[in-house]
């Protein structure tokens, strides 16, 4: 995968997927939308800019029944959209982990190689094949 850094193509160390889930923010306790994620991060939409370098406080569900992920973030870059008509802009901001559990990282990585099929009842909490007796 690649990517656009100071005008230049870089190349993403981790996939990315596309999500729809809603992150709150300690920042007022914000309601924010993630269009996408990866073992490192994920990007949000917003109404409102946020500051680069900003510490923040994330919380959110891949799905219904799954374990709340809970991290300390940081923003590491945040643009507006300009295509949209006046007054329905929005910013997207760039959100990286800074402290994140194992057992939170884990969910993640398997749902990033999963996609949406985690949600599913049959894979959700399995990150792979049991060793069966």
């Amino acid at each position: 995968m690649t990517a656009i850094q100071d005008g230049r193509v870089a190349e993403r160390r981790h996939p990315r997927v596309p999500i729809e889930i809603d992150v709150c923010t300690d920042v007022a306790d914000t309601l924010e939308y993630a269009v996408n994620l990866s073992e490192t991060g994920l990007c949000i939409q917003s109404r409102k800019p946020y500051s680069m370098g900003s510490e923040l406080k994330l919380g959110f569900q891949l799905c219904p029944d799954s374990p709340r992920i809970e991290v300390a973030a940081e923003v590491i870059w945040c643009s507006q959209d300009g295509d949209l008509p006046a007054g329905m802009s929005y910013y997207e901001a760039g959100i990286h982990f800074v402290e994140i559990t194992d057992t939170q990282l884990e969910i993640i990585r398997v749902f990033v190689d999963r996609g949406h099929r985690y949600c599913s009842h049959e894979t959700q909490l399995d990150p792979g094949p049991k060793n069966r007796s």
